[in-house]
């Protein structure tokens, strides 16, 4: 409960950064009025913290009144990050957690623990800001109960270092000794370039990668064939191939789909998003400028960047994701790990092999082509179309050239043999 006997005259607590206050009024105000603004002075007597000054004023509230102020598209204000927090940390604490958070949300774990340290020095505090970017309630309370397993290290704390946000690196899948990771609800995690991810055991034998085009269903090295024209979707056919197909042992399945089952888009980095719903609906919003009213039924998901950088997002028939994930039940001896649109696993693949200065990644299919430049350490363009592939690439060049400055000419081809190198490009063929 909030104090009582505060003045309306007595003033916060002086560690509280005015905005902050003065966000958490507006929010207040549009459910209880002109009062909030009394109401968060008391609160913010009692507390420091932004979660717990949340907490203090919902308390008060009746039930709708709470819900409506505590809503998941409300964005809840923080204070600026002390400069030395991050410093403060042990590495060994911070990978530690890194190992925990990445069974959940996979390689992107490494940059959510980066960001978190930067706001509080505290390891209570950084789960706490972890588990509040997690959607699904059971994986937030799974990280939080791994809180009691961290092990600091023993070494002296390290000298200051400045903290740089960089790509995410793929980690190990570690067990952790205590309760098992929640089952996977309607939320999948994003990988490092966008997959959608379902959480497994780590004890099936055997990694399989399966890909299903429009005319074929690739697993392992079988190729089963498939009616293009089966049903209203274009993925129905090879969707019903999966179904027919019989695992003779248990795997690990990472699905991964044709560009012509999926749409992409290169989006410029937002500073205000600080929840999963609100980064989703400005997923949503670039979508829908492009393709209208389709994109309501789609899954998106984006590339984490640097700060400031374009970021690459994909998106899949709704319809699609619930079908795969339906076409591997619990006690069948496949399980479902993750499902990727073809750009993004190539580009997890490849990254090792672009250049500084750049590279188009072109990936050739029947009567199709999708087309990415990097350069500048970002993502510029991405060309999704009907046509060949190499006229395709001469227009994206075209089109880009001056807007962009010199873009590269090396491209990384996969799907069709490598031409000589002419008109300036250099080719060069990666595997499928």
């Amino acid at each position: 409960m909030l104090p009582q006997t505060v003045s309306p005259n007595v003033s916060p607590n002086p560690g509280w950064d005015p905005a902050v206050l003065t966000q958490a009024e507006r929010q207040l105000a549009r459910v209880v009025g002109p009062v909030a603004k009394l109401m968060v002075k008391r609160a913010a007597v009692a507390t420091n913290d932004v979660d717990r000054l949340y907490r203090l004023l919902a308390s008060t509230l009746s039930a709708n009144d709470r819900d409506a102020f505590l809503a998941p598209g409300a964005q809840r204000p923080r204070p600026k990050p002390p400069q030395a927090a991050a410093s403060q940390w042990d590495p060994e604490v911070l990978k530690q957690v890194e190992h925990q958070l990445a069974l959940l949300v996979g390689p992107v774990a490494r940059l959510m623990v980066r960001r978190a340290a930067a706001w509080t020095d505290d390891l209570d505090d950084l789960y706490a800001i972890l588990a509040d970017r997690l959607a699904d309630p059971d994986e937030r309370a799974w990280l939080l109960d791994g809180r009691s397993s961290i092990v600091p290290s023993r070494e002296s704390a390290p000298e200051p270092t400045t903290v740089m946000i960089e790509a995410p690196a793929f980690y190990p899948v570690l067990a952790a000794p205590r309760t098992a990771l929640p089952a996977r609800r309607d939320r999948l995690a994003a990988l490092t370039f966008g997959a959608w991810r379902s959480t497994v055991s780590r004890f099936f034998s055997e990694d399989l990668r399966v890909r299903l085009a429009p005319a074929e269903v690739l697993a392992g090295g079988s190729s089963l064939a498939c009616d293009p024209a089966f049903g209203t979707e274009p993925w129905q056919g090879a969707l019903a191939t999966l179904k027919n197909m019989e695992w003779t042992k248990p795997c690990r399945v990472t699905v991964v789909l044709s560009n012509h089952f999926a749409r992409y888009a290169v989006i410029p980095w937002s500073d205000g998003l600080a929840t999963p719903a609100e980064e989703e609906a400005y997923l949503r919003h670039h979508f829908g400028k492009i393709h209208g009213e389709r994109a309501k039924g789609w899954s998106l998901r984006a590339s984490e960047a640097p700060r400031g950088a374009m970021r690459l997002a994909s998106a899949i028939d709704t319809g699609l994701v619930d079908a795969l994930k339906a076409a591997f039940p619990k006690n069948g001896k496949a399980k479902l790990v993750s499902v990727q649109p073809e750009l993004m696993e190539a580009a997890n693949r490849w990254r090792q092999v672009i250049p500084a200065a750049g590279a188009w990644l072109v990936l050739a299919e029947p009567e199709r082509a999708c087309i990415a430049l990097h350069a500048a350490q970002g993502w510029r363009s991405v060309q999704n179309a009907k046509g060949d592939w190499f006229t395709l690439l001469d227009r994206e060049r075209y089109r880009l050239h001056g807007a962009e400055g010199e873009v590269p000419n090396l491209v990384l081809l996969s799907g069709t043999k490598a031409p000589a190198n002419s008109d300036g490009w250099e080719f060069r063929e990666l595997a499928a």
